[in-house]
């Protein structure tokens, strides 16, 4: 059964199961992505299941976009697979240093899974998330150093603070593998890449003591390069912060 679709009606915008399906499916089976049979069965559940708590989130956080991710991936396979095409991806010392791809921990990936987010492709070009740009995690979080690294390690929720209209709304984030299969389909779908002005932090991940921030260089050739750094709880730049983005699995 065919899943009716969610109209957020802040921006007009639809958050549409059946035609998010459709295209990650087919990004999955173009990469060969190995994913369960029932694979969209188990997504369709899940919006039916969460349905009237997804559109008062979307509603809160304004969230424009959605996407399904499989869940127990093997890493190190899933970057190979969503970065073909690209030119090969550039990795900092220190992002090596914490093990490269066999050396992330990420948490609330286990399961098949609908993302929320919003689908700016630039964290400056949206009202809400600009906002997060130069402030570092403990001013985002409203959590103290120690506190959020206990969080984070513990692979309990971020829980950042974003003013919507004067409201402040809790959010999460993303984790590597959310991010490397929403940027893989965006450019599969419009030819431009998220974040090549600013950097994401994933949040739901880590490597060794830092958080991954991942961005796209779009000068080394058409399809452009992943770049994969790392980052202190502490840094604070302007072109960097957590994309905001909320999980149901």
């Amino acid at each position: 059964m065919k899943a009716e679709p969610i109209v957020v009606v802040f921006e007009i915008a639809t958050l549409d199961l059946e035609n998010t399906l459709e295209r990650y499916l087919a990004l999955y089976k173009d990469r060969k992505v190995k994913i369960i049979k029932d694979f969209a069965t188990r997504i369709r559940e899940l919006w039916e299941k969460h349905r009237r708590k997804i559109e008062q989130i979307a509603l809160r956080l304004h969230y424009n976009a959605i996407a399904v991710i499989p869940g127990n991936l093997n890493l190190p396979e899933f970057h190979e697979q969503m970065t073909q095409g690209y030119e090969i991806t550039w990795e900092s010392d220190k992002f090596k240093d914490g093990g490269s791809w066999s050396g992330i921990k990420s948490f609330q990936v286990e399961k098949d899974r609908i993302v929320l987010f919003h689908n700016c492709l630039n964290l400056g070009d949206h009202l809400f998330t600009k906002q997060l740009l130069g402030k570092n995690l403990m001013q985002i979080s409203g959590f103290p150093q120690e506190v959020l690294n206990k969080r984070i390690i513990g692979k309990k929720p971020f829980k950042g603070q974003i003013n919507v209209y004067d409201k402040q709304q809790t959010f999460a984030g993303l984790a590597i593998e959310d991010y490397l299969a929403i940027q893989a389909e965006t450019w599969t779908t419009t030819k431009r890449h998220l974040d090549s002005e600013t950097c994401s932090l994933l949040v739901r991940s880590y490597c060794g003591p830092y958080i991954p921030g991942f961005y796209m260089d779009p000068v080394v050739n058409q399809a452009g390069q992943l770049c994969a750094d790392v980052f202190g709880f502490d840094n604070a730049d302007g072109g960097l912060a957590p994309r905001p983005a909320t999980v149901f699995d």
